[in-house]
């Protein structure tokens, strides 16, 4: 049975991987992943890119170490260089518009 806190955790991620429709060998850009969460729903073999800053994510989890699978970058300068010209078949990208200052 699940707990109460991990419905919205549930929601968050499990309805967007189910529209993605992802296949094996997919090639997947997370944008302000955080800690990659959104990997728990996904199955399939997939090739995982993750982005997120350090410094803002250890103002939300000041106890947690910053996971080695991500690219540390700020995206208010863009995309890292060494994506741009990568091609990417899903990209997901949540809770991170609130960021970006207008």
């Amino acid at each position: 049975m699940e707990k109460k806190e991990d419905i919205p955790f549930k929601i968050r991620f499990e309805a967007p991987v189910k529209e993605a429709n992802l296949k094996d060998g997919d090639k997947v850009l997370d944008l302000g992943a955080h800690d990659g969460k959104i990997l728990y729903f996904i199955n399939k073999k997939i090739k995982y890119t993750s982005v997120d800053y350090l410094k803002t994510f250890n103002d939300y989890y000041p106890d947690k170490e910053f996971p080695k699978n991500v690219i540390d970058y700020n995206l208010e300068k863009g995309l890292p260089p060494k994506l741009k010209k990568q091609k990417f078949d899903v990209i997901f990208m949540q809770g991170v518009f609130h960021h970006i200052p207008i």
